[in-house]
């Protein structure tokens, strides 16, 4: 065990030199990994606490694969501090599953001023790699006194397989809370690390499926290979826990939200209290919901003026085709055309997502069941959103 903390410390000595030489502008295009610290809020009063959580995002595609991380954190221990149990560390499972025997070389949470994560899986291990997006913890502050208290990323070390010595290109952050009166501080991004030397290997369709042990029943389901392939590959949509993918089961409105969140790239948010009232902290799907929430994406169903989710109900067809819908619209610089044709029979004047579906319709996103029939209240299988969020992705 020492032997392999030597090795890793000596790599990630390596890589902070390296990850230096390689820093290059926020404003470079692409989607690439995060590493992120998001503050439940950007200005408090003397005495109030505040939430930052430490975030993985957008670990998919060709950067789909981690096996090592270390996250050393930075803030003003003069203006803020941490409060409360289980400030002194995160979890041991932080990032990796202890079933994969992850080696946790650092785990603190000080004082003084530092947060400090450092995890790595066992050489050439094959499985517990993390994907898509995580969270890594959860910190609460309390505001001593009055001022600017900047949050930042002081290093930062993402390591892929079959890249040793490399830090993988990813974007870091620095994010300000005011304690006070003053004027918010905008958050600062940068991009560090390089692009892995040793790329993943691409595969085809039909080995990206055999993954899942119910490959013979995918294969039967023509239409919707190409579209389970894509977002499993890209780790948009995984399998079931048993190593299925289960085409057929329905999805229900939480598991859609962190479909979205993820497929969109969206920055999470942290927010200290629920949105809805059948959600609590707790809950898996929280921090997705949220976010999907906050960039307008999902909406509830109001009642005497408390708003609910029903996060474990089966998402329709007509809900994807409203969400979708302000997908193209927010995120795609897309717009409606007027007077659209409405094809479905099914789908009436009055109905409340005639528009979307409608629009959706066009643009080749969503298809009836049959030229006249949509089933807009039907449940949407795991096989349909994944052709669906599929097409979205391929739109120009």
């Amino acid at each position: 065990m020492n032997s392999l903390k030597k090795i890793f410390a000596g790599i990630i000595s390596f890589i902070l030199v390296f990850s230096i030489l390689t820093t290059v502008q926020a404003a470079e295009t692409g989607r690439v990994p995060k590493i992120r610290i998001v503050s439940s809020t950007n200005q408090v009063n003397v005495g109030d606490t505040f939430e930052v959580a430490i975030w993985l995002q957008d670990f998919t595609g060709k950067y789909s694969e981690l096996e090592g991380l270390q996250i050393r954190i930075k803030y003003d221990a003069n203006l803020i501090l941490p409060v409360g149990e289980g400030n002194s560390q995160f979890a041991a499972d932080a990032i990796f599953p202890q079933a994969s025997n992850p080696t946790t070389l650092v785990n603190i949470i000080d004082q003084k001023g530092k947060i400090e994560l450092a995890q790595f899986l066992p050489p050439k291990s094959e499985t517990g790699h993390f994907t898509g997006y995580g969270k890594v913890g959860t910190v609460t502050f309390k505001a001593l006194k009055e001022g600017n208290a900047t949050i930042s990323q002081e290093k930062s070390i993402a390591i892929m397989p079959e890249n040793p010595g490399t830090n993988i290109k990813h974007s870091v952050n620095q994010t300000t809370v005011v304690i006070g009166k003053g004027e918010t501080v905008a958050e600062k991004i940068e991009m560090i690390g390089s692009e892995p030397h040793t790329k993943k290997k691409e595969r085809s369709q039909e080995e990206i499926l055999k993954d899942f042990k119910d490959y013979s029943e995918i294969a039967k389901i023509e239409w919707s290979k190409a579209g389970i392939a894509k977002l499993a590959e890209s780790k948009i949509v995984k399998g079931m826990p048993d190593g299925t993918f289960n085409p057929f089961k329905n999805m229900t409105r939480a598991e859609f939200a962190k479909v979205i969140v993820i497929a969109l790239g969206l920055d999470m948010v942290q927010k200290m209290n629920p949105t809805f009232n059948d959600i609590q902290k707790s809950d898996w799907f929280y921090d997705y919901v949220e976010t999907a929430a906050k960039y307008g994406l999902i909406k509830g169903v109001e009642k005497d003026g408390v708003f609910f989710f029903k996060p474990q109900e089966n998402i329709t067809r007509a809900e994807i085709a409203a969400i979708l819908s302000r997908a193209l619209t927010s995120f795609k610089g897309k717009k409606a055309p007027a007077n659209l044709n409405n094809p479905f029979t099914d789908v009436s004047a009055s109905y409340w997502a005639k528009e979307d579906i409608s629009y959706l319709q066009s643009t080749g996103i969503i298809k009836g069941k049959s030229a006249t029939l949509f089933a807009p209240n039907d449940a949407a299988s795991r096989a349909e959103v994944s052709v669906m969020m599929a097409r979205l992705l391929d739109l120009k």
